[in-house]
């Protein structure tokens, strides 16, 4: 702990896990993008509009909990 911040240290172990799990999520999503039919272009515009509504979310869930 470091004043008020809690410090972390990855592992070895921890951080192959973590590359394993990217390297699954990502063929995984690549595989279920290709199914869709959609171009590259239309899922990039889709994530930037999941990215903003997410955003919006958030911003929407903080002010509903400060009322």
């Amino acid at each position: 702990k470091s004043g008020k911040e809690k410090m972390i240290q990855t592992t070895d172990r921890g951080l192959e896990a973590l590359k394993r799990y990217s390297e699954i999520r990502e063929r995984l999503l690549v595989e279920a993008t290709k199914v869709s039919g959609l171009s590259q272009g239309d899922l990039s515009d889709i994530a930037s509009h999941l990215r903003a509504l997410s955003g919006y979310y958030e911003q929407a869930a903080r002010s509903a909990a400060t009322l």
